[in-house]
């Protein structure tokens, strides 16, 4: 087993989840868009070495509104964790995620 030692500021990591028709889960409330944003964004800036972004499955917060997000930062022991996040609300991880 090898460490990794050159660590992000911060992780963020996005449910995107699928479940059985008739259950609330974030690929149903744009999980998989909002990643794919977060990720872009992340490229674009140039600054995906220093932010990372996983998807994930399912973080335990399902609703009918907006998908779960987790954010990490380096050398904090509990996430920050935001459910019913919506494409409105991109901003406001962005900033939290990049302080930008």
């Amino acid at each position: 087993m090898k460490p990794i030692t050159d660590r992000p500021e911060a992780h963020l990591y996005v449910c995107t989840n699928e479940r059985p028709e008739g259950k609330s889960c974030c690929k149903k409330v744009g999980g998989h868009e909002f990643f794919a944003k977060t990720k872009d964004k992340l490229i674009q800036e140039g600054i995906r070495s220093q932010f990372w972004i996983t998807r994930t499955g399912c973080l335990g917060f399902c609703n009918d509104v907006g998908c779960v997000v987790a954010l990490y930062r380096d050398g904090e022991a509990a996430p920050e964790i935001y459910s019913e996040v919506e494409a409105d609300d991109f901003d406001k991880v962005w900033k939290s995620l990049t302080g930008q």
